[in-house]
């Protein structure tokens, strides 16, 4: 959703998300007490690679990311989050999986908005730095 305006509020536990393609606004109701991980959970990146169940995996080919040889294989599951898949349909995953060490270096997401076809999401996530130390620091006000 890239250059689109996030317009999200969290309400007496429930959750309010514009959808600038549909022209309106969708509603996620929460009864739980973990309504905020909920909003928490759809605002990160990652929440996008949550899948339900997996049917089938298909090897696609090996590729190179950052010198590793990497088995890259596409799939195509059910997902957890209710945000995408009420926006989304038709999604498809690839991930690159470093075999040697055991890792996700890289994973891309497409899927096709359910309102108007020609439109499309695109999403990629790159792991760098696996299991080395991080330092993140807050932004500096001005």
């Amino acid at each position: 959703m890239v250059n689109t305006p996030v317009d999200i509020y969290y309400i007496d536990r429930t959750i309010y998300n514009y959808d600038s393609f549909a022209e309106k606004w969708l509603v996620i109701e929460s009864g739980s007490t973990n309504s905020e991980e909920l909003l928490i959970s759809e605002l990160n990146p990652l929440s996008n690679f949550r899948f339900k169940h997996i049917n089938s995996v298909e090897k696609i080919n090996f590729d190179k990311i950052d010198g590793t040889e990497c088995l890259v294989v596409m799939c195509k599951p059910s997902i957890e989050s209710e945000l995408l898949e009420s926006l989304w349909k038709e999604f498809e995953y690839h991930i690159w999986i470093d075999y040697k060490d055991k890792v996700i270096k890289k994973a891309k997401l497409s899927a096709v908005n359910k309102q108007m076809e020609n439109t499309t999401l695109s999403l990629e996530a790159e792991f760098l730095d696996i299991n080395k130390t991080v330092s993140i620091k807050p932004p500096v006000e001005n």
